[in-house]
């Protein structure tokens, strides 16, 4: 199941930044830090190349930098590689990075911010494994950080911390029940209830990590909970922050989508339009898929079927994605619109790849439905009046 395309990333990557690291290696504090915030400010702004250079240029002066710099080297990889060379590439250096703050535990054993970069990092190898779907993996790897940030955290409490540990607590809360048990027995409890909890308490007291605390309720509010209205709260949170990304553009979008309420989506999908221009690789890729498949839909539910069927087209020119929320609304519609125009056969197959995507998803549970009850648009237009 997915937690963000890069989304958690870069919340390990601000929660990190908010803990400096006084008590263990030396730096220069206000140079350095200055260079750290002005890198992650670089990421929301989607220039990678960027942040990049700047935590590569302080790796060896901030303990967090060493983290900084092979996350964003990830996000940076993604947009010139293949998932696949990007995620190799992640896990070599995962496992540098995790020697070297190894050898910091060991020189500095009372320092509860090594503990956290490290757990950080096991987190990200967590992700890699969440992306080709190791349920097992993701459960070793995720409770291995979770453990790390855990310590941590009892040492010395922070609001940014309940994200990470609130988030694995919602990973255990939707699992299947096998993961459950096993992650009981690993002393591991709590309900998605619970690990939304946690997250909320970042997002509304936390330092760095509140920014990514918010982008995150965002996703799961909008792709696994189906809570449209909170997910257009954090999104329109978001957006305002950062009014350049398109990505939180879209977050509202879709939540408007969910709620039925059709008329601000012509206005944002101009706005991701406006965004588009300057964007390049799989981010603007990604970007131009977004734009028609919410073009697609506003056909859809408005009746326009021929129009809706245009912009489905366009979107399955592109379905390269590592992690299949978006697939899975995409190849949901499709098969709204087959039902719309009475072609019951080709709505089953549509629904069939939604079922086969298995990530737990509204959009998964609603092809289930689905796949056994057509979708009839005139009742679906009457519901949402």
């Amino acid at each position: 199941m997915r937690f963000l395309s890069g989304i958690v990333v870069i919340f390990f990557v601000l929660v990190a930044s908010s803990m400096g690291m006084e008590d263990g290696i030396p730096f220069e504090a206000a140079d350095v830090e200055d260079t750290i915030h002005a890198a992650i400010r670089y990421i929301y702004n989607l220039e990678y190349e960027k942040s990049y250079r700047l935590f590569e240029s302080v790796f060896y002066s901030h303990p967090f930098a060493p983290f900084g710099t092979i996350a964003v080297e990830w996000l940076l990889n993604q947009q010139r590689d293949s998932f696949e060379e990007a995620n190799q590439n992640l896990e070599r250096s995962v496992f540098t990075v995790s020697s070297y703050y190894r050898r910091l535990i060991k020189s500095y054993p009372d320092d509860y911010r090594i503990l956290f970069y490290y757990g950080l990092t096991m987190g990200l190898k967590a992700r890699v494994l969440l992306g080709k779907k190791d349920w097992v993996g993701v459960l070793i790897n995720g409770y291995k950080s979770y453990s790390c940030i855990k310590k941590a955290w009892e040492k010395n409490a922070d609001y940014d911390a309940c994200f990470p540990i609130g988030l694995f607590t919602y990973y255990v809360g939707v699992s299947s029940a096998y993961m459950k048990i096993a992650t009981a027995l690993l002393g591991v409890s709590g309900s998605k209830e619970d690990g939304l909890k946690q997250i909320e308490v970042t997002a509304q007291k936390g330092n760095y990590g509140k920014y990514e605390a918010r982008s995150t309720l965002a996703f799961i509010y909008l792709f696994l909970e189906g809570n449209y209205k909170k997910a257009l709260k954090y999104s329109s949170i978001m957006a305002k922050d950062f009014p350049n990304n398109p990505y939180f553009k879209y977050l509202m979008a879709e939540s408007y989508i969910g709620m039925g309420k059709y008329d601000g989506v012509e206005l944002l999908i101009e706005e991701m339009k406006r965004m588009s221009s300057a964007l390049r690789g799989r981010v603007k890729r990604e970007t131009t898929f977004r734009i028609n498949l919410l073009q697609a839909s506003l056909a859809l539910y408005g009746g326009r079927l021929r129009e809706a069927d245009k912009f489905f087209r366009e979107c399955l020119n592109y379905t390269d994605f590592e992690l299949d929320y978006e697939l899975g609304n995409l190849y949901l519609r499709l098969g709204y619109m087959y039902d719309a125009v009475g072609d019951r056969e080709k709505a089953k197959k549509w629904y069939k790849k939604v079922m086969k995507l298995d990530n737990r998803s509204v959009a998964c549970k609603e092809a289930a439905v689905r796949y056994k009850e057509p979708f009839s648009l005139g009742t679906f237009q009457e519901c949402v009046k």
